[in-house]
């Protein structure tokens, strides 16, 4: 029960010096509140793990290196040279799309 008592008051202190130290320091006003510019860090804190190691290229990535491949996404508009517009490469209003052709020939039965 002292035990409990003694920490709750050294945690009040604490908190209360961070609260004082903040409240000295030069703000200015924003719409949202008062804005603090934070001092530099005095301490540096070190990370929980380690950096990570960089992995070592697949095989696919070295041959492609080797060849000089790059990867490149295909654009999701195309040129439509029949109508002279740029139309999308799936899904509706597509290039080279069987429907757009108004008139379809029939076989002759």
């Amino acid at each position: 029960d002292e035990l409990v008592k003694e920490c709750l008051q050294e945690g009040t202190k604490l908190v209360q010096a961070v609260a004082d130290s903040l409240f000295n320091l030069p703000s200015t006003e924003d719409v949202d509140g008062p804005l603090v510019k934070l001092p530099p860090p005095t301490t540096k804190l070190p990370r929980e793990k380690h950096l990570p190691k960089p992995k070592p290229p697949t095989k696919w990535e070295e041959f492609a290196k080797k060849k000089g491949i790059k990867k490149r996404k295909k654009d999701k508009v195309v040129w439509d040279e029949q109508t002279g517009t740029w139309k999308r490469r799936f899904g509706y209003d597509r290039v080279n799309d069987d429907k757009d052709i108004p008139i379809i020939e029939a076989k002759m039965t």
